[in-house]
């Protein structure tokens, strides 16, 4: 077996819904590209690492990029795709919502098979992106800065690359803007009501927790603290918007592209929109699941994050005969090694095989600590000084104050309260269609993605200075 190496993490995370991702990235890479790409993870103490083998990845993008080159319109009717099989996700989820009461013990396996099965297969679509901005061997963005470069017009690239359309994460700040302009006590207490029933789920991610009407409370005092106008925000945005989608007209007008050129441009600005996109809509849906993976805890005396520690068969012998390993679910919920093959299925490993396995199979590099310069790709221009806050859970984020520079890993809407609050980003994981790279652009905050192993070197209340318009973090002290 050849060496694997780490590429990304989350936090917050448990064997559902993360076991789906490997199942459909090899059965959507091998059916639209004859090639299996993997994904392997470890989970260890609520936080997951993926892992990849680098040929096999390589391989894998190579054969992507060539389908694209050879027609552009194979990665629209992909995002076509992706949305149709994400909105199929949300009505299933909304379906079982009434369903799961009274379902008998089958059913109620039926219904959790029926929502994995179609999760795995808009992950067949949905993980086409990362394999396309996969580390070194990116390709949208290489080709788009080529293009302008060319032309000697490469500092429209961020201009040209940011999406004309909102997140769901983005339509809730605006909406809460809108509700922080009522005065009526009682009216604005039923619009926090309606608020909360559409967006409490905006920051699921995995596993929420899902957010409350007290939370958008909380969210409204803090603008006021903040002294935040919402009028004149909500106006900002408005302009920025159609200032954006104008802007992007006239620079394509100027440029003069050839077709297959103009598609790229597209594609690339697409990309950053649906890759959030899809990531919200299954968000979405693993809120819906949730009671449904309660139930089952109920019947089966378990935890529900003990459930999600559970693989589809585990549970299906479980409710059907009642028998249970709750020491590997233990085991699971410190360390456990997952792997698939479509032909010999799941390989998941726990406690010590799995500390066996990954000592001898995943390589860990060191780091280099004295470093004091890390460079990266930048998501929006600016240049800033400030003091760094380590955020990579949304458990640490009451370290952050306002007008810190947050560094992480890897940022994901759960960690959003404090991105607002940065001055500046810094991430290690990269590439055009990285949360922390979409809401940049979003918020218009100095960002630099894919700075090497930054947010493992820095520490908490260092001084640094974020150059975003050369994508270069420096250690000041």
């Amino acid at each position: 077996m050849k060496k694997l190496h780490k590429f990304a993490n989350e936090y917050v995370v448990s064997l559902f819904p993360v076991f789906m991702l490997p199942m459909g990235m090899e059965s959507g890479t091998r059916r639209l590209f004859n090639w299996p790409v993997k994904i392997p993870f470890i989970i260890e103490n609520n936080a997951i690492q993926w892992l990849y083998e680098p040929t096999n990845w390589q391989i894998g993008h190579s054969r992507l990029v060539g389908r694209i080159k050879a027609n552009p319109k194979f990665l629209s009717q992909a995002f076509k795709q992706m949305v149709r099989l994400g909105q199929r996700q949300i009505k299933l989820g909304t379906h079982l919502l009434s369903k799961y009461r009274t379902a008998r013990n089958a059913e109620l396996f039926k219904y959790y098979s029926q929502f994995v099965q179609q999760n795995v297969e808009l992950y067949e679509y949905g993980l086409l992106l990362p394999l396309l901005d996969y580390q070194e061997t990116t390709f949208l963005s290489d080709e788009l800065h080529k293009i302008l470069k060319r032309k000697g017009q490469d500092r429209h690239f961020n201009l040209l690359t940011t999406p004309g359309r909102e997140t769901f994460v983005k339509q809730q700040e605006m909406n809460l803007l809108r509700l922080a302009q009522i005065r009526q006590p009682a009216v604005l207490a039923a619009q926090i009501k309606r608020h909360t029933k559409k967006f409490c789920w905006a920051y699921y991610v995995y596993e929420g927790p899902a957010v409350d009407e007290q939370y958008f409370f909380d969210a409204l005092r803090d603008l006021r603290q903040r002294k935040i106008s919402p009028r004149n925000d909500l106006q900002r945005h408005a302009i920025n918007l159609r200032g954006i989608r104008q802007k992007q007209k006239n620079v394509l007008a100027k440029l003069k592209l050839t077709v297959y050129e103009r598609e790229l441009v597209s594609l690339a600005r697409d990309s950053v929109y649906y890759k959030a996109y899809r990531r919200e809509l299954q968000s979405h849906s693993y809120y819906l699941i949730e009671p449904l993976l309660a139930e089952i805890g109920r019947r089966l005396h378990l935890s529900l994050k003990q459930v999600r520690m559970l693989l589809p068969p585990e549970i299906k012998k479980a409710l059907t005969t009642g028998q249970l390993n709750l020491n590997e679910i233990q085991n699971r919920q410190k360390l456990l090694f997952y792997d698939y093959n479509s032909r010999k299925g799941p390989i998941c490993l726990s406690g010590q095989k799995a500390r066996a396995f990954i000592n001898k199979n995943v390589i860990n590099e060191k780091l280099n600590l004295k470093v004091k310069e890390f460079v990266g790709t930048t998501a929006y221009p600016g240049k800033v000084k400030g003091k760094i806050r380590i955020i990579n859970s949304p458990d640490q984020m009451h370290k952050m104050e306002k007008g810190n520079i947050l560094v992480a890993i890897t940022t994901s809407p759960n960690l959003m309260p404090a991105i607002r609050m940065a001055k500046a980003i810094v991430t290690e994981e990269g590439g055009l269609t990285c949360h922390a790279a979409i809401v940049a652009r979003e918020l218009r905050i100095p960002t630099v993605v894919g700075a090497g192993a930054v947010a493992h070197v820095l520490k908490d209340g260092y001084i640094v200075e974020v150059d975003a318009n050369k994508g270069i973090v420096r250690k000041i002290k």
